[in-house]
């Protein structure tokens, strides 16, 4: 369960901050203090990210589980990376 919380939060935190540092910095070419001002907007979108993501983490959760009784430790998260990628 430590490793499905991790790839959650590290989801849900990350994913808002790369995508709005890539459209404001890249497409829109905003300073960062103006990207880093729409703190709420930020906070918002992890948020929800939080709150719609749950049921993929317990699925994730259930996979790993599953897993964690046919294979390694590490051949476990490399079959849950791949999920991760093309789940996404």
């Amino acid at each position: 369960m430590k490793y499905t919380i991790k790839v959650w939060f590290f989801t849900v935190i990350f994913s808002p901050l790369f995508l709005f540092l890539i459209l404001g910095v890249f497409i829109n070419s905003s300073k960062f203090s103006e990207i880093l001002g729409s703190w709420l907007m930020i906070g918002f979108m992890m948020l929800y990210a939080m709150v719609l993501s749950i049921p993929t983490m317990i699925l994730f959760w259930l996979i790993q589980r599953h897993l964690m009784k046919v294979f390694t430790i590490d051949k476990t998260k490399l079959i849950l990376s791949a999920y991760s990628f093309i789940s996404v």
